[in-house]
C-alpha cells in the first residue's frame, strides 16, 4: 500500500476551507474560524495570534509543521481596513469573504 502524501496545496486548501467555515458549521463540531468575532474589537486590540491554536486544533496536519511555519499578521489597507493574513509554509492566504490565496512567499 502506497503512502499518502499531503502537498502544500492540500494544506492551503484545508486552511482556506477552515477560514470559510463558521464555528459550529458542522453539526456536533466546533470546527471553523470565528473571524467575525474579531470585528467586534478595536483594531488596535485584536490579537491575531489567538487564532493559531484554534486553527491547529481544527486542522491537525498543521501540528506536523514547526511553530514558525504557521503565522498570522495584519495587513493595513488605508486608515480603516485591516486584512488578516495567514502564512502556512511560506504561502499566504488573506482571510476574508473569499479567503483568497496570495501566490507569493512572505518575502517576495
Amino acid at each position: 500500500m502506497a503512502a499518502i502524501q499531503i502537498t502544500g496545496e492540500d494544506v492551503l486548501g484545508m486552511t482556506q476551507h477552515w477560514l470559510g467555515t463558521p464555528v459550529c458549521g458542522y453539526l456536533g463540531s466546533d470546527y471553523g474560524s470565528d473571524l467575525k468575532a474579531l470585528l467586534q474589537q478595536p483594531q488596535s486590540a485584536v490579537n491575531a495570534d489567538a487564532v493559531i491554536p484554534k486553527l491547529r486544533s481544527d486542522v491537525p496536519v498543521l501540528n506536523m509543521l514547526d511553530d514558525q511555519a504557521v503565522e498570522l499578521y495584519w495587513r493595513d489597507e488605508g486608515i480603516d481596513r485591516k486584512w488578516l493574513v495567514i502564512g502556512v509554509g511560506g504561502q499566504l492566504i488573506v482571510a476574508g469573504e473569499s479567503a483568497r490565496p496570495i501566490r507569493t512567499t512572505k518575502g517576495g
